[in-house]
């Protein structure tokens, strides 16, 4: 098919029209509002099943002393790494004698519900070594001490960096990466050794698998609606109608592009709905709209794994995000013009269901990776430059900040170049296939049909 003006001459108008027909839907107009509810539920709801509590649980431990070998003073780190946290409550005292202490563990009820910590490096190993330990007859018991030890252990850099006076600036130019060059007496490299893996934390990775879950989701109700929609159609005389004045091109585009928007805006429903929720949740424990989104995103990410977001960033990965709905729109868009009854749809759907398990359990792999072993830049880019993936990978790692400006831009590109030639691909082929009532085409019959009206004109 040439790429005339007049191929996209009426998208427009199919797509307003498809738009507001979808929006009308009754269908539509329930899932929405149900979507919404759901939303502006979710956490009043949950704060009334957990009684509503606005404070933590404090900590058993009432007490620690400490014998510190170190050389370095922590006890004000630890207080300050501990603040609004269910240890912010413990009173720690610098202790020389362990005998003594160990005695003292036993001795009234208060030391009852105190334990003993020694803080020393061990300059043979390389490390630092904490032991704590705690009385039998007391009234703490070993998960109460594997809790504290637990998040010392997670706040361990940020309790050195406090007590050694060195900013988050300071650490992070200390912790760059160090790129080393052989060089021989011709000035010409001979070795060249990059530290580029980069290791996932734990909220970066929630981070991630949260992202590809949604993209999931929202390509999977994108795909089913695009391809219920024009099955419908091929069923009834709006199709018959519609190729007598418009191009196919025009067809699928404003399609598509109408049921994307659809379920957009049935997403932003949702996002409405959450953020509703936050007004009801303060109204309902009695605490300030600020408190309520700061405490419930804090249970899901930190703020150094939200570190590297930017205005960019976030554009970009909405950009990416919206590409990749197009370009699963039109493989949708493809498959149901295959279909001739609605029964058959699932059997359609099978190809497109696929390419997107493909692209999401390759970012879940690479994902997984990275907590692991580690990941170089070059397999960020891969999955990220891969058209299938893309989506899923994309906005993710670029709002952890592992991937350049100038990868994405050329992600983006590519995905670009890829809706163009699919939607080229899927126009050829539509006006043949959409009248097919038969059995869903398989892909080696469709690829004939486009072999055979290649350069043939509409």
């Amino acid at each position: 098919m040439i790429m005339k003006k007049s191929n996209f001459t009426g998208w427009r108008d199919v797509f307003k029209f498809a738009f507001v027909q979808d929006m009308k839907h009754k269908g539509t107009i329930i899932f929405t509002a149900i979507l919404f509810a759901i939303a502006a539920l979710a956490l009043p709801i949950t704060s009334l099943i957990s009684g509503g509590e606005k404070e933590v649980e404090k900590s058993p431990i009432k007490k620690v002393y400490l014998l510190n070998e170190s050389g370095i003073d922590i006890i004000d780190a630890l207080k300050e790494v501990n603040k609004d946290t269910e240890f912010d409550e413990i009173v720690y005292e610098e202790v020389t004698d362990i005998e003594k202490t160990e005695k003292k563990l036993d001795s009234d009820e208060d030391s009852k519900k105190a334990i003993f910590m020694k803080f020393s490096l061990n300059a043979e190993e390389g490390c630092y070594s904490m032991q704590l330990e705690y009385s039998e007859k007391g009234k703490l018991d070993e998960e109460d001490i594997n809790d504290f030890s637990n998040i010392i252990n997670e706040k361990f850099p940020k309790i050195m960096s406090l007590s050694l006076g060195v900013t988050d600036e300071q650490m992070d130019f200390v912790n760059m990466q160090v790129i080393t060059e052989v060089v021989d007496y011709t000035g010409e490299i001979t070795d060249e050794s990059e530290d580029d893996t980069n290791m996932l934390d734990d909220m970066q990775y929630g981070l991630l698998l949260g992202i590809i879950s949604v993209m999931a989701f929202v390509v999977s109700i994108t795909g089913s609606s695009v391809a219920t929609a024009i099955i419908t159609e091929k069923s009834s005389k709006i199709i018959e109608f519609l190729l007598t004045s418009i191009k196919p091109m025009a067809i699928i585009i404003g399609k598509v592009f109408a049921t994307i928007c659809v379920v957009l805006v049935e997403i932003l429903a949702g996002i409405v709905g959450f953020l509703v929720s936050f007004v009801i949740d303060s109204k309902v424990r009695g605490i300030s709209i600020q408190e309520s989104a700061k405490e419930t995103i804090g249970k899901f990410l930190s703020v150094e794994a939200l570190s590297n977001v930017s205005v960019i960033n976030i554009v970009m990965g909405i950009v990416a995000i919206c590409l990749g709905l197009m370009l699963f729109g039109m493989m949708a868009g493809l498959v149901g013009a295959t279909v001739s009854k609605i029964e058959e749809a699932a059997e359609g759907l099978k190809a497109f269901n696929f390419a997107m398990i493909i692209g999401a359990y390759i970012t879940i792999g690479v994902a997984m990776a990275g907590m692991t072993g580690g990941l170089s830049d070059i397999v960020i880019r891969i999955v990220c430059l891969f058209p299938l993936s893309a989506p899923f990978a994309l906005p993710g790692f670029t709002l952890i900040g592992m991937i350049d400006i100038v990868s994405i831009l050329i992600a983006i590109a590519i995905m670009l170049v890829c809706i163009v030639l699919f939607t080229i691909f899927t126009a050829n082929v539509y006006e043949e296939i959409i009248y097919h009532n038969g059995e869903p085409l398989k892909i080696k019959d469709i690829v004939k049909i486009y072999k055979n009206n290649k350069g043939g004109k509409r």
